[in-house]
């Protein structure tokens, strides 16, 4: 029987890495997605983090902002920049 390498092992490992991937048939672009957006979030919860600025949740700020989100997803190959 081949010796498993911690290489073997991660490549064939069923992570569930913050939540995600409860659902199995999520692809990885989905599961990407999903990441990039999180972390776009956080990004508007630290640029608007003052006394009566507007703030939304995690769903609220995805939904209301998707096609945008989805676009920079796109243009910046999934990368969160700073939008130059």
């Amino acid at each position: 029987m081949k010796e498993k390498t911690i290489n073997d092992i991660i490549a064939n490992g069923r992570w569930n890495w913050y939540g995600e991937g409860d659902n199995m048939n999520e692809t990885k672009k989905e599961i990407e997605f999903k990441q990039f957006c999180s972390r776009m979030w956080i990004d508007n919860c630290d640029e608007n983090n003052y006394p009566g600025a507007t703030t939304y949740t995690e769903d609220e700020y995805t939904s209301k902002y998707k096609n945008y989100l989805t676009e920079r997803f796109n243009k910046d190959n999934g990368l969160v920049t700073n939008g130059t």
